[in-house]
């Protein structure tokens, strides 16, 4: 019995060890498309990791931020940062993202939580306009606020997006 337990406390131990283990950064963009049946759409997703980690503390994990682009209809643009192991951005009154392409001055947008609730990611406002300085940028860099971790700066290497989804005039 004893040896069991043993081995049973050395696979958690290797276990959460391999969950805290920081990912694997993956350089440029990665593409996806979903059809949605039922509307007869085809959502489209870009989305690639910062270059550097987010540290945040126990109970999370250092991570890349990702930056997604999404869009599912031709007036339908989402442009969110995600925390992909979970942790949380500090938006309870007031949520924003300071945002520096290239060398544009740095612009402060303001950005909204997730409709279901989730913590772990915040929506750009500004869509179109942002869109269009990403897709001829080459680098971005961004800071937002953690929930009791404070702002935290990382940047993106943002050349060469191919971007088929929609991009909605600017409003």
């Amino acid at each position: 019995m004893r040896r069991i337990l043993l081995f049973t406390c050395a696979m958690s131990t290797l276990l959460v060890s391999y969950a805290n283990a920081a990912p694997t950064k993956k350089l440029g963009w990665e593409y996806h498309e979903r059809r949605d049946e039922l509307r007869g759409t085809i959502m489209h997703v870009a989305c690639t990791n910062s270059l550097q980690l987010i540290h945040l503390g126990f109970p999370y994990h250092s991570q890349h931020l990702r930056l997604c682009i999404r869009s599912k209809a031709a007036d339908d643009l989402d442009i969110y940062f995600v925390l992909p192991l979970g942790g949380q951005f500090s938006c309870a009154s007031d949520c924003r993202a300071s945002i520096k392409i290239d060398a544009l001055e740095v612009e402060s947008h303001s950005a909204s939580t997730s409709s279901d609730g989730s913590s772990n990611i915040i929506f750009v406002d500004e869509e179109p306009a942002l869109l269009e300085k990403i897709k001829s940028g080459k680098k971005l860099l961004v800071e937002t606020e953690y929930f009791t971790n404070g702002t935290q700066q990382v940047s993106f290497d943002i050349s060469g997006l191919h971007w088929t989804g929609a991009a909605p005039a600017s409003k």
